[in-house]
């Protein structure tokens, strides 16, 4: 391409064979010479530029008379091409993110406020593309921590939206892109959850919706093969933790496991402010609402290993370590011995998360539910009803499943004979992930076992409640002429019967008190032989149930089960030989 004399002597300037001062000078001119918005030309200028310079420019010391100047010039020119999406993906602009992030850490203890303005608007654009995100997984792994000690400096409160950027973007994106980003993308995904909700449980009661409402968008955006890979990470690094010394648990940004390290950590801080959340009497319900689809995107992505305490017989040395971050105390644990266990209000809150959280989301369910019952058919939900209702079922239903799975996994008492390649799901859908069952038990039987009774029952009388409710909504559903069929393709109906499955695999109470159970399900799966490819999904959520029915049913007529509830539980079984074939029941 031909140019303008001037423009060539600007691109001979900044090339590698100038000097320091003609590609100073260069860097100059090339505002003046360059039109801003010709993302072509300004292409060009980056290709011609000495790679090697701008680092040196950003990184002149301090005694250096002309430094400021130096680094401000330098950020100035790469902004102006970072505000082209075409240039951003560029080699040599994505390579600087360690140069930039080296620069934060100058701006620290005491934040120079223009300095931290400068840098991350720049940040922000190239993490928002692959190269820069491969850049920080390989040179910035700890910059997740870097921008909340940023914060934590008092900073300029102009910083912070810049800093939830940064924070959603790696949490939304790490996942998407883990095959593309190398081994050390756990660990900074890890890092910014962490970081993430220690501001969020640093922020004032009346200023939390912002930072929970980013965490909460952040989660939502993770689909389910960023959750797979999520998973699959998480499982190859917790056995390793299991078997770290006294020294690689109190170092662990120096060891290969150190994003459970800090997985766990946020796990416990996320649980204190939801703990609290959730027992506020005063709150809008935009916050509480937030909270639980923050908890229900957690069991989503991580299942019983959310639900359940940190503390385990596994873990004694975690315990401490996690105690010690929470509390910002000294970083060496007082006792470190096998019965170490998080301190006693830690403890408390952990274990009692567990039941809170469930009796938070099955209360709102049920009451969205009754809202959508009692609501005339000739008239529509009321506006609030109408907003969240579509994720409200959805992540309460959630949010029962797992606790159903927690207590019957800590329940089992032949959970710990079984070998050790035995596997539990830690969440449904087509994704799911095997993980170690050993480390879970462990893990989920330490909760349980730390509850008093009366907290088990009472688990129990929500739970149950919620299912309650369940059956009057899909009975009243039906009442009002919608079909079986048209039930099982409406999302809230399918996240409503799909958590009432999981209830009745394990449970006889409620058929006793519903018996018309048996009818509902005997027409879900022969709505599910008509309509197969319509309701294809729901069809395996019928085999443990019947399944269930048929170990407890007998062959006479004794409570709750009829002559007629017999006959129709062997119907049901003769359908599912016909569709799964003989061996579905083996």
């Amino acid at each position: 391409m031909t140019h303008s004399p001037a423009v060539a002597k600007c691109l001979k300037l900044i090339g590698p064979t100038s000097t320091d001062e003609e590609k100073f000078a260069g860097l100059l001119l090339i505002p003046r010479m360059f039109d801003p918005n010709d993302s072509a030309a300004l292409s060009q200028v980056l290709d011609h530029m000495d790679s090697r310079f701008v680092p040196r420019l950003l990184h002149t010391p301090a005694d250096d008379a002309n430094a400021q100047a130096y680094r401000e010039t330098a950020l100035a020119v790469i902004a102006s091409f970072c505000s082209h999406s075409t240039l951003v993906t560029h080699t040599k602009l994505s390579s600087l993110v360690p140069d930039l992030i080296q620069l934060l850490r100058l701006a620290l203890p005491q934040p120079d406020q223009s300095l931290v303005a400068d840098v991350l608007p720049i940040l922000t654009q190239l993490l928002s593309q692959p190269p820069g995100l491969s850049q920080v997984c390989t040179y910035g792994p700890d910059l997740p921590l870097l921008l909340l000690q940023v914060l934590q400096a008092s900073v300029d409160r102009s910083a912070y939206p810049l800093i939830s950027m940064l924070w959603k973007t790696l949490l939304s994106e790490l996942p998407r892109l883990s095959h593309e980003l190398g081994p050390n993308w756990l660990s900074v995904w890890a890092q910014s959850l962490y970081a993430c909700i220690s501001r969020l449980q640093s922020t004032d009661p009346t200023h939390q919706m912002e930072p929970l409402g980013a965490l909460c968008e952040a989660l939502t955006q993770i689909d389910d093969a960023g959750c797979h890979h999520i998973a699959q990470c998480y499982s190859l690094d917790l056995p390793a933790a299991v078997t770290l010394t006294t020294v690689q648990w109190l170092t662990p940004l120096n060891t290969p496991t150190n994003s459970i390290v800090f997985l766990l950590r946020a796990f416990i801080k996320l649980k204190q402010v939801l703990v609290d959340l959730f027992r506020q009497h005063k709150g809008s319900y935009e916050l509480k609402d937030t909270g639980l689809i923050v908890a229900s995107e957690m069991v989503r992505l991580f299942g019983n290993a959310f639900i359940a305490a940190v503390g385990a017989p596994d873990f004694p040395l975690l315990n401490s370590l996690v105690a010690d971050a929470i509390a910002e105390g000294s970083p060496e644990p007082a006792n470190v011995g096998a019965t170490t266990f998080l301190a006693a209000e830690t403890s408390t809150t952990v274990t009692k998360f567990v039941p809170l959280l469930v009796r938070v989301a099955v209360v709102e369910l049920r009451l969205a539910l009754d809202d959508v019952m009692l609501c005339p058919p000739d008239r529509a939900l009321s506006e609030l009803t109408a907003k969240r209702l579509p994720w409200l079922v959805g992540a309460c239903c959630h949010i029962a499943e797992q606790a159903i799975s927690t207590l019957v996994v800590a329940d089992d008492p032949k959970a710990y004979e079984q070998p050790e390649d035995t596997t539990l799901l830690p969440r449904s859908g087509p994704t799911t992930v095997r993980l170690p069952l050993a480390y879970f038990q462990h893990m989920v039987g330490y909760t349980v076992t730390h509850l008093p009774s009366s907290d088990i029952a009472t688990w129990f009388t929500h739970l149950k409640d919620a299912f309650r409710a369940i059956v009057e909504f899909l009975e009243d559903r039906q009442s009002r002429g919608h079909s079986t069929l048209q039930l099982l393709t409406t999302p809230e109906p399918v996240a409503a019967f799909r958590s009432l499955c999981c209830w009745l695999a394990q449970d006889v109470t409620l058929l006793q008190e519903k018996p018309d159970l048996v009818q509902l399900v005997g027409h879900v799966i022969e709505t599910c032989a008509v309509h197969a490819d319509a309701v294809s999904a729901v069809l395996p959520l019928m085999v443990p149930v019947v399944q269930h029915w048929e170990s407890i049913a007998p062959k006479a007529d004794k409570e709750p089960w009829t002559t007629e509830m017999v006959q129709q539980l062997h119907a049901m079984t003769q359908t599912l030989n016909t569709l799964l074939g003989p061996g579905w029941n083996a």
